[in-house]
């Protein structure tokens, strides 16, 4: 890479990180073409407010298998159901019947989009748990590259931050799961 390349994306960079988010606001991270169809056109999602109570909220239902949240429609395909608890910065929430979670995910966007976003989520829930270590892990699979941290909270209920970047020229995307 040049040297004039680099300077270019990292400029590209610094700037979306310093871009503000407008507002906006589902999580189990689906491969499967037509499992989830694609989000309605809107604007990015604004920067996370009171994240850490409707992460709390979320957790505290954990044991209830966060049927609390259950609302709207059934998705058949997905084994998910709409959910009345939106995490502020994602765009759609779902509570997942047969993984007992409740899954948030942001709009798509480019995968330069997606460094700083997935950059201020992690900051934002690190500042919901800053006694916490989390765990960091990346997948690497054929269509997508996967770099995952996890919150293992107090309770045994975990807070996983998904930012998925596809290999396949597809969109980027941001997911969050309360487990």
């Amino acid at each position: 890479m040049t040297l004039r390349l680099s300077v270019l994306c990292a400029t590209t960079v610094a700037l979306l990180a310093l871009t503000p988010v407008p507002a906006g606001a589902q999580s189990q991270e689906h491969d499967a073409p037509g499992r989830r169809g694609a989000p309605p056109p809107s604007s990015a999602p604004a920067a996370p407010a009171n994240l850490c109570a409707a992460l709390a909220r979320a957790a505290a239902d954990g044991a209830n298998k966060f049927r609390s949240f259950q609302t709207g429609r059934f998705h058949d395909e997905t084994k998910e159901w709409d959910s009345s608890l939106m995490l502020p910065g994602f765009r759609f929430c779902r509570v997942d019947i047969e993984l007992a979670n409740l899954n948030c995910w942001t709009e798509r966007m480019t995968p330069l989009e997606a460094e700083p976003r997935a950059l201020e989520f992690k900051r934002a829930v690190q500042a919901c748990y800053p006694g916490l270590v989390p765990g960091e892990d990346v997948d690497r699979a054929s269509t997508a590259v996967r770099s995952k941290t996890t919150w293992t909270l107090p309770a045994g209920r975990r807070v996983r931050l998904v930012k998925r970047i596809r290999t396949d020229g597809q969109p980027a995307s941001i997911f969050i799961y309360v487990e």
